[in-house]
């Protein structure tokens, strides 16, 4: 009985081993699989950081660069004083801001450099444009101003290589300007 008791109890104890062992494989292959897991955590971590830190330069190099299209935003009429003494088109410089915020947020050709021309009988033009993020160029004109002398002093005010011009009750698609530059660049050859 006694041999039978110990032969039992080496065959007990040699199965606790290879069951304590197929555990211990088992944990190793679970911290294994776990390592592989964060590194490739790590690893997608770092790219997303590359990723954003490329975008930020590129944002950044964008806002340095010398832009390439300069977007003028003007009033619709030059609002004579008979339409200014019954409110119509009051704080209509306010209103061309708005309106060029919404047309630099939805186009899609970068860089871009935005001149706004207010009327300088409204709240100046600068006051109102803190909220970008690049300000763009503020250029206001007397009421008096007839819509070539509008024109003129935005295109003096512009940087761009070319100057498109917007009026301020005008909707344009988010291709608008890429579309332009495209035509502009075949047609310059």
């Amino acid at each position: 009985a006694s041999a039978d008791t110990r032969a039992r109890a080496a065959a007990d104890m040699s199965a606790a081993t290879a069951a304590d062992a197929r555990a211990t494989r088992k944990q190793q292959r679970h911290a294994e699989r776990r390592k592989q897991r964060d590194a490739r955590k790590v690893q997608r971590e770092e790219a997303e950081l590359e990723a954003q830190r490329a975008v930020v330069e590129a944002i950044d190099d964008a806002a340095t660069a010398p832009p390439l299209v300069s977007i003028v935003v003007l009033p619709t009429v030059a609002v004579s004083p008979l339409a200014a003494a019954h409110g119509h088109y009051a704080n209509r410089t306010r209103h061309v801001v708005h309106v060029a915020r919404r047309l630099m947020r939805t186009q899609t050709h970068a860089p871009l450099e935005l001149v706004v021309v207010g009327v300088s009988d409204d709240a100046p033009c600068a006051t109102l444009v803190p909220q970008f993020r690049h300000a763009p160029r503020c250029v206001d004109v007397p009421r008096s101003a007839t819509r070539g002398d509008m024109r003129n002093a935005a295109a003096r005010a512009a940087h761009g290589r070319y100057v498109t011009f917007s009026d301020d009750d005008a909707v344009y698609g988010a291709q608008r300007v890429a579309e332009q530059v495209r035509v502009l660049r075949e047609a310059e050859g």
